[in-house]
């Protein structure tokens, strides 16, 4: 499961220094939305919190995710709600069991891994998502980081002060 860069080995940060990720040019760089980490494993149709905790606010998402993969993934998405904060965010969603229709979370997918399959890269990936996705459940936006441009720091803070976001996730596309 991912893990922020704190949480990382202490090897792999040795090997991996906070700085040295800020400028690189073969990252991809996506919004971190400010919700609930979701997890939902289609082959069981249950769904969890990043600490394995039951969600029981989504069998919208749970029902519209397993159909559209089919059993054999888990699915890696941001429980949202355009515009709202962080609280009521996450208070819907540890919620026992779904709202009224205009409290519905939304899923921002920005990953799927296939059972057995957990060594593929992440660029194979994305771009399976890219094309599975509907219009309620959708992959986080993308972009390269290429020289001249915005560091992810900037981004960040960009996407920051934009409001709804955390600031911006680093991804190795291999």
């Amino acid at each position: 499961s991912p893990k922020e860069y704190k949480d990382q080995s202490a090897k792999w940060r040795k090997s991996h220094p906070e700085s040295s990720l800020l400028s690189l040019d073969h990252y991809i760089m996506q919004p971190k939305y400010d919700g609930c980490c979701l997890i939902v494993d289609t082959s069981t149709r249950e769904a969890y919190s990043r600490t394995g905790e039951p969600v029981l606010s989504v069998p919208h998402i749970i029902v519209e995710l397993c159909d559209m993969f089919g059993p054999g993934f888990k699915v890696y998405a941001e429980a949202y709600i355009h515009g709202r904060k962080f609280p009521e965010i996450s208070g819907l969603f540890r919620k026992k069991q779904r709202g009224e229709e205009k409290d519905w979370l939304h899923a921002v997918v920005w990953d799927a891994v296939r059972n057995g399959m957990e060594d593929e890269q992440y660029i194979a990936r994305l771009k399976f998502l890219t094309g599975a996705l509907t219009r309620k459940l959708w992959a986080v936006p993308t972009e390269v980081l290429v020289p001249n441009s915005l560091t992810a720091n900037e981004r960040a803070v960009a996407y920051q002060a934009a409001g709804g976001y955390d600031g911006v996730i680093l991804r190795d596309p291999q």
